[in-house]
């Protein structure tokens, strides 16, 4: 017969609780880099350097101590951003194999072979031995093929200036004014903009300085007019600078006036516009408008007979057979038309008017529609006066 006796055993175990995930020196306060650090946001090779300089895994108190169990690897993948109703959505799949390291500060990845540009989210996790994780993510554009175009039904133009004129000639000296709506465009991004803003993560995890909230892609989206990001204008008065190489002050807004004081009677503008997107692209587009703030003049206004210039008549018969003649000018913008009526004096009824042609009158005759204009600056002109018969007074407008 065995008799047992109770034995005892005591052993302390000592252990350390970690549910802190790892942060970044950003985060931290200690360096002013971004959690992912990308040699260029925008490229057009088909491999990328993505370095993650800086993170590390600290107590509550942001210290490395033995109550922070340390980094253990990260990971790294690339996805493909989806546009859709104007927003960006990171697509959850990767695009590439899972990239792991234990020890390491950078990964080389290689770009899908693909024609079109693609935004593209680089997300990083790293995880502690205690398996907590923190995520970031950062965005780089892949382009090869984009353009910066002109849309031809659109035109820039010196919206300050007389549509009449084909926006040409401005009678206004107080302001110039020029508009190019929807004439310029970069061919790709009309309907893909990957400057569009963008949607949070799946599950919200990238938050802080884990999210892309500065630079150029953004989550908040950048203002843009399909991926151009910047306007410049330039104003000369007789080839002297009003205003040399200025950004508009309102971007988007496809629209730029200034008051100005610098101009005159027969000046002639010229308004060079040049437009930069999101790749760098540029395009420049010139236009020439003129001043022309003085109206037309009339002088050596008379009643001719027989070749003699006369502003009086005795009677009915003679007027019947005299001719009006006067000269017209504009010295700027030239003559478009003339107008003429006869009308009687006391009830002002019109006893006859009629439009000249803008050309000059070697011989007496009689016009019944008006030409068009262009830089004919100076005319005689002839009217006949046969059709008074039985007026007393009258007026010639």
């Amino acid at each position: 017969m065995y008799t047992y006796s109770t034995t005892e055993t005591i052993r302390t175990i000592c252990y350390f609780y970690d549910d802190l995930a790892p942060r970044h020196c950003s985060d931290i306060g200690t360096c002013t880099y971004p959690p992912i650090q990308l040699n260029t946001d925008i490229i057009n090779t088909s491999t990328l350097n993505v370095s993650f300089e800086g993170w590390t895994d600290v107590d509550s108190a942001a210290q490395v101590s033995m109550f922070a169990s340390g980094i253990s690897h990260f990971e790294l993948t690339l996805h493909e951003m989806e546009h859709s109703n104007n927003r960006l959505k990171m697509k959850y799949s990767s695009t590439i194999d899972r990239t792991i390291c234990n020890n390491c500060t950078n990964f080389l990845i290689a770009l899908p072979n693909i024609s079109d540009p693609l935004l593209f989210g680089i997300a990083l996790e790293v995880v502690d031995f205690a398996l907590n994780a923190r995520q970031a993510r950062r965005f780089v554009l892949y382009n090869v093929s984009s353009e910066l175009k002109v849309h031809e039904q659109y035109v820039l133009k010196a919206s300050s200036a007389s549509e009449k004129t084909n926006f040409t000639w401005q009678t206004d000296l107080e302001k110039l004014c020029y508009n190019w709506t929807n004439r310029y465009y970069n061919n790709k991004f009309v309907h893909y903009n990957p400057l569009s803003p963008i949607l949070p993560g799946v599950h919200n995890n990238f938050i802080g300085v884990y999210e892309q909230t500065t630079g150029t892609f953004s989550v908040n989206g950048t203002n843009n007019i399909h991926g151009i990001i910047e306007f410049r204008f330039t104003i000369q008065r007789e080839l002297v600078y009003i205003i040399n190489n200025q950004l508009t002050p309102y971007f988007p807004r496809e629209t730029e006036c200034k008051s100005v004081t610098e101009i005159n009677d027969g000046d002639t503008i010229y308004f060079n516009i040049s437009v930069r997107d999101i790749v760098g692209h540029q395009l420049k587009e010139s236009i020439v408008h003129y001043i022309d703030s003085s109206p037309p003049e009339i002088n050596e206004f008379w009643l001719v007979r027989d070749g003699k210039e006369e502003i009086f008549v005795h009677n009915l018969k003679d007027l019947s057979v005299m001719t009006v003649q006067f000269k017209a000018f504009d010295v700027h913008s030239g003559l478009h038309s003339v107008h003429w009526s006869i009308r009687n004096e006391d009830d002002q009824v019109v006893l006859g008017s009629g439009a000249l042609g803008i050309h000059s009158v070697s011989v007496s005759t009689y016009f019944e529609y008006t030409f068009s204009f262009r830089y004919q600056t100076f005319h005689s002109y002839r009217i006949m006066l046969y059709f008074i018969q039985s007026k007393n007074h009258f007026c010639i407008f």
